[in-house]
């Protein structure tokens, strides 16, 4: 059985940089409605962050929240609140975060929330709701979301073990791309499940449903 340690990581150093563009980008378009100091917290916030200065950023940003219509200072403050091991705090504050996204139209942070969403979860021991999130997201195209969902189908957790789908759901976050060391993790985890779907006689089927997956996924290209 996987250690789930990892799952944390794996998205937040996925998401840092470009949570912090899109933050940039977001906060930019709203400044017409923000007052100058409402934009000087928010910048102060978003330095504080850059410099993993948590402490002061957590303040800062629990300051800019209600001010924030884009919803992303809502889901930094949950991200602060997970490395705390606040769990329950971050599923509160990531749940915020979405419905602000959703009726500001920030799109583009919705799948890496969700997936955050489901992180905060695993570590809180309801892996039901934790794979809702990583499928979800998965389905938004998202690569963390799909090793996550991999490695929960792989060992079982939230839903009944099945390396057929592991296999699947391991292929396209593969070819959707992760970080260097993910995509190495991933591949080696990927090869064992070969091995065991080869004995099995079920590795046709499994590549077959990871082809179907891709399509649906990430549509125009097919896994070789």
């Amino acid at each position: 059985m996987k250690i789930f340690s990892h799952f944390y990581l794996i998205a937040s150093v996925s998401i840092f940089f470009t949570l912090l563009v899109i933050c940039e980008q977001s906060f930019a378009a709203e400044s017409k409605n923000n007052s100058l100091s409402e934009d000087i917290l928010i910048q102060k916030a978003l330095k504080a962050y850059d410099v993993k200065n948590y402490t002061e950023a957590f303040y800062l940003f629990q300051k800019a929240t209600p001010h924030d219509n884009t919803g992303v200072s809502q889901e930094l403050v949950g991200i602060i609140d997970s490395k705390r091991n606040n769990y329950n705090s971050a599923i509160h504050s990531y749940k915020i975060a979405l419905k602000k996204m959703q009726e500001s139209g920030t799109l583009a942070s919705i799948p890496e929330t969700i997936d955050n969403l489901g992180i905060a979860y695993n570590h809180a021991g309801k892996h039901v709701n934790a794979f809702q999130c990583y499928k979800q997201a998965a389905k938004m195209g998202y690569s963390y979301a799909q090793y996550n969902l991999a490695n929960y189908y792989e060992v079982g957790f939230g839903v009944i073990q099945n390396d057929i789908k592991a296999y699947a759901w391991y292929s396209v976050a593969i070819a959707e791309g992760l970080s260097d060391k993910d995509q190495s993790t991933a591949e080696k985890i990927q090869n064992e499940l070969t091995k065991v779907l080869l004995s099995q006689g079920s590795l046709s089927q499994a590549k077959n449903l990871a082809n179907h997956y891709y399509k649906l996924y990430v549509p125009h290209n097919s896994i070789q």
